[in-house]
């Protein structure tokens, strides 16, 4: 019996290369895949085809090798970036946390920290979250739902320092502490929307 799985992994095997690499030609034969047995076709024949589209192991490592050398995984700027981004952060958070200046108890030093590793944690999701994102083809229904994530938030945000911050005795720690907190659902947006995009992006560039 035809184990997709398997012939998946033998497929890999004769390719070699990074697993990076590995990863995303795995993610466009099985978007293929996907979409060919949607149709009623047959999972084993269905896998031949798909796999000759690619085109022989030699071609598609020659091709990658290719693009490779003529255009920079752009995936690994932009992780580099959003490392340095997020340590600068994460430095600056902590000072700010233990200093004298804000006089934060250990409570609120702990909940600052919290705050700032769930920043990471949301960070690192979303740059894997496009793999159960669905693939959203329209970007006008895509923008649409960054616009009413977006309005939604600043409404929050408006709502909160004008009728809630203000009638608050907020020190400059609990001020810190909060504002960290704060920045999660601005995150879980961002995280959302960006693997919208990425997810339809790679259906784009599979069915290319």
């Amino acid at each position: 019996m035809f184990d997709l799985d398997t012939a998946i992994g033998k497929w890999r095997r004769q390719l070699g290369g990074s697993a990076d690499v590995l990863d995303e030609l795995e993610g466009h034969l099985r978007d293929d895949i996907d979409q060919q047995v949607k149709s009623g076709s047959n999972l084993e024949e269905v896998f031949q085809i798909a796999v000759q589209r690619f085109g022989s192991a030699t071609c598609v490592q020659e091709e990658f090798k290719k693009n490779t050398r003529m255009n920079p995984p752009k995936d690994k700027v932009t992780r580099i970036v959003g490392a340095l981004g997020f340590g600068s952060f994460a430095v600056l958070s902590t000072v700010a946390l233990f200093s004298n200046v804000i006089s934060a108890t250990t409570n609120e030093r702990l909940l600052g920290l919290g705050a700032i590793a769930t920043s990471g944690f949301l960070l690192f999701v979303g740059q894997h979250i496009w793999r159960i994102m669905p693939a959203i083809a329209d970007k006008k229904t895509r923008y649409s739902v960054a616009i009413a994530c977006a309005a939604f938030y600043a409404l929050i945000t408006a709502s909160l320092f004008h009728y809630v911050l203000p009638r608050l005795d907020f020190d400059g720690a609990q001020i810190v502490v909060a504002t960290l907190w704060f920045l999660q659902p601005l995150l879980v947006g961002a995280a959302l929307f960006g693997g919208l995009i990425e997810a339809a992006d790679r259906r784009a560039a599979s069915a290319a």
